[in-house]
This record gives structure tokens, sequence and C-alpha cells, in this order.
């Protein structure tokens, strides 16, 4: 398939780049030999645009793999939304984290400024335990103490990716504890409500591998009012601001 879209884009270049000038003759038809003698001089000549046509066919992919699951993760149907509304929301970033990944714990300060300062940014985090195994059951109890009544997300979230070292056992109730969120309470939520966390969590792990994320973070900017969305992986502030200001453009 990457075969013929390469010999397509190939011919389309060919044919655009070969147009025949002012004259009232048809051109000759051309053969397959030349148009194979064709193809291998330009490929000769700019072996670049074979990469050049992989990236645009991986762009658009990625592109409309992006378009199919926006409006779920925009509802955050599998997430956690703050801020804005997504009917009300300028700017929309869906992060997907980590609760063991470092640069997520360091793009955090960044993200939250963002509500923060803005009233028409909404953010969905996405959970995707995928760096420990202890990473899963620290996404399910943010999950779970969520769910509690008078729990916010954002302090549980912050508590835990502040957390040194492995999120056993001990450093999660450290964590709750630190968050203002009753830890029997959170273990209770979690036998009374585990299939429910686990499907919610299950689906947004489905989701990143529907969009073949291999790391955190993992971030998608839309603009609802222009269409747009762009995306970045990994985190650097650099990077980070720039990304946030062409999403807003």
């Amino acid at each position: 398939m990457k075969n013929f879209l390469l010999l397509a884009s190939a011919g389309m270049l060919l044919s655009c780049s070969e147009a025949p000038g002012d004259t009232a003759e048809a051109p000759a038809p051309v053969t397959d030999e030349a148009f194979e003698a064709q193809l291998v001089r330009v490929l000769d000549e700019r072996p670049e645009i074979i990469l050049e046509a992989l990236e645009n066919f991986q762009r658009r992919s990625e592109q409309q793999l992006i378009a199919d699951v926006l409006p779920t993760l925009a509802s955050a149907q599998a997430g956690h939304a703050i801020g804005a509304s997504e009917e009300d929301a300028s700017l929309i970033l869906i992060e997907f984290f980590d609760y063991h990944c470092g640069f997520c714990q360091r793009a955090m300060d960044d993200v939250l400024a963002l509500v923060e300062a803005d009233p028409g940014v909404r953010v969905v985090f996405q959970e995707l335990p995928i760096l420990r195994e202890e990473s899963r059951q620290a996404a399910r109890i943010a999950i779970a103490a969520a769910g509690l009544e008078g729990a916010d997300y954002q302090t549980v979230h912050r508590a835990l990716l502040e957390t040194p070292g492995v999120l056993d056992e001990a450093a999660i109730e450290r964590a709750l504890r630190r968050a203002g969120v009753d830890a029997e309470a959170v273990t209770a939520a979690l036998a009374d409500n585990g299939e429910d966390i686990d499907r919610v969590l299950n689906q947004s792990v489905q989701i990143a591998q529907q969009l073949r994320i291999q790391g955190t973070p993992y971030f998608i900017a839309a603009n609802p009012a222009n269409g747009r969305y762009d995306v970045l992986e990994g985190y650097r502030p650099t990077d980070f601001e720039a990304f946030i200001e062409g999403a807003r453009g």
C-alpha cells in the first residue's frame, strides 16, 4: 500500500512538472517503460520525495484518527475535565498522561495555569498507565476519588503527580491525605464501582492505542472556532507555549 502511494505521488509530480507547452498537438501516450525511466530519474534526483510522501500520508492518517475520536475526548466520556464546559470552550486541551511520568509532572503547572488564566480553556485529562504496573492502580484511585462527594479531581491529580518514587499503596495513601481525601472511602468506591472505573480506564487506553500513542505526555489542542487541532508529543516549556499559541490562532 505504501509503495503504491509513493509511486502514485511520484507519478503526479511527473505529470505536473512536465506539462506540455503551447502546442495544439496532444502529448504522446507514455509507455510503461518511459514512465518507469522518468520515475527512476526523478527519484534519483530527488530521493527526499519518498520521505515527504510517506510523512504526508502519516500526517493525514493521524489527523483522521484524531478527528474520529475528538468528540469522545472533548466530552470527557473517558476522562476528567476541568475549566470551561465543552459548549463554552474556546480551547480544548487533552492530555494523555501517566502518574509515573516525570515530564507529565513538569508539565502539570503549565497545564493547570491555562485554566486559571483563561475561563475559556477546557482541559481533559486522559489516564494512560503505561510506564509501570503501579500506574494502573494510581489511575483507578484517581478515578474513584473523583467520584466521591466533595472530592476534587484536580487536587487528587496534583497530589499523585507530586508524590516522588513508586506509587505503591503507602505512597497513594499519603497522596490522598495531602489531597484531603478519605482513603477508606476511595477503597470502598473501588469495591462498589470497580467495573465502571475499569471501563472508563480501558476506554481511555483503547483510544490511546487507536491514536498509536507511544509515550506520555501526549497533547491534543482543539480550537472549536476554526475546527483546527494540533498535536504535541512530550514536554518542553518553550515547545508547549508555542503549541498553545498556535492552537489559539
